[in-house]
């Protein structure tokens, strides 16, 4: 069923002036751009702003999307493990720069020595899959994963091409992180200890505790009658659909014919540490732990300056088949007053920015996945544009 044929369900509140944001929130409901449920949350100098949600978690049993609801990230995660993997640079205790080898020699093995840490984060390295398939109970298994990277061949040399690495990005990253960090900390571990203790951010999981599993939305996928829509809106979905069918994206899904899309709905899934694809979370919490970037109290100014603009600029990405712009794990894109902005999106539509210059944060959740991606996703730009219309206005 679509929320579409449900009455409509709406919560949550703005601060005075951002107004037209819930308005264009409320109206991607009624024009049927939103097949279940969604919600939106923005940070401004660490006050939370705008925190939205709508329609439903589960439109089959007709759940009302809530104010805990909790969503899959999928790439969004990407977002949240390059922000913990910088504070260890921030930390001092790597950089950017260094050989991968430095950390993990093993990992040298098979034209892979030249390696560096950041061409890892910029999708250089020349792994976007492995040579066979894996199963659930070995991507779960650091030891295990560890071996079958180190005993890979790159399909490029090391920075001579970007490529998307759906899941081994958050692989390789993960063995950094527990060879990195003083303590063996994993990725999630770290999250645990910089985001939940440290700072008290909750509803925000990379593993999901089994008990939780009942406020974790249901997942729905698009259908052809979607795509053709979204793409009569916007061309360019159509064109970053059709690129995306090829040799790589075909050799990336072999690795894991058990994990795609709808798959996330299995508590088991959910319950998996995988930093590039299911962190868990509500879009407030997700939208906090960016604010704490956007504020300035989780890296240091040294760090931010770094992760200010992008290393790569309008560079094909040969896995996707378009330009993109890359830095430190990120993706980038420009805000309406042409200033970079950061973070990651995710399938279905999910997307986390963060706006150093306004001091901004904001996230976008929906469990009715959309065809298009980032800021081709219909839902999401019409709430980034409304968002900072507000922002103009307040600001003049």
């Amino acid at each position: 069923m679509s929320a579409a044929k449900l009455p409509l369900h709406f919560g949550g509140q703005v601060q005075n002036g951002f107004e037209y944001v819930e308005q264009v929130f409320k109206q991607n409901f009624r024009d049927g751009w939103e097949a279940a449920g969604a919600a939106f949350a923005v940070y401004r100098n660490g006050q939370l702003i705008i925190d939205l949600w709508g329609g439903y978690s589960n439109t089959e049993n007709q759940e009302a999307w809530q104010q805990n609801t909790m969503n899959i990230l999928f790439s969004t995660t990407k977002s949240v493990t390059a922000l913990l993997f910088a504070k260890l640079i921030d930390r001092g205790l790597a950089s950017y720069d260094d050989l991968v080898t430095k950390y993990w020699p093993e990992y040298g093995q098979y034209g892979k020595a030249d390696t560096t840490i950041s061409m890892v984060l910029l999708h250089q390295a020349g792994l976007p899959f492995l040579d066979r398939e894996f199963g659930a109970a070995e991507l779960n298994c650091a030891e295990n994963m560890s071996k079958l990277v180190e005993s890979q061949s790159p399909v490029w040399i090391p920075g001579t091409k970007s490529g998307y690495h759906t899941l081994t990005i958050g692989i390789i990253i993960d063995q950094l992180a527990r060879r990195i960090d003083p303590d063996g900390q994993s990725i999630a571990q770290v999250l645990r200890e910089e985001i939940k203790t440290k700072y008290g951010v909750d509803e925000i999981y990379l593993g999901l505790p089994r008990n939780m599993n009942s406020r974790v939305s249901t997942l729905q996928l698009y259908n052809n009658d979607d795509l053709l829509r979204e793409s009569a809106e916007n061309k360019s979905v159509m064109e970053h659909y059709l690129l995306g069918q090829n040799e790589y994206h075909d050799k990336m899904r072999a690795n894991t014919p058990w994990l795609w899309a709808l798959d996330y709905n299995q508590p088991f899934v959910r319950e998996m540490e995988i930093p590039a694809a299911n962190g868990i979370a509500t879009a407030r919490a997700l939208a906090k732990v960016h604010s704490l970037v956007a504020e300035g109290s989780f890296l240091s100014s040294k760090t931010l300056a770094m992760l200010y603009k992008p290393q790569l600029i309008d560079e094909l990405d040969v896995v996707n088949g378009y330009p993109e712009c890359k830095g430190h794990g990120f993706q980038y894109t420009k805000n309406p007053q042409e200033s970079w902005i950061f973070g990651h999106s995710g399938l279905g539509g999910q997307n986390v920015r963060i706006d150093l210059d306004n001091k901004l944060a904001f996230a976008y959740l929906c469990n009715g996945l959309k065809a298009g991606d980032s800021d081709n996703t219909g839902t999401f730009s019409r709430l980034k544009s409304a968002l900072y219309d507000c922002l103009d206005l307040d600001m003049g």
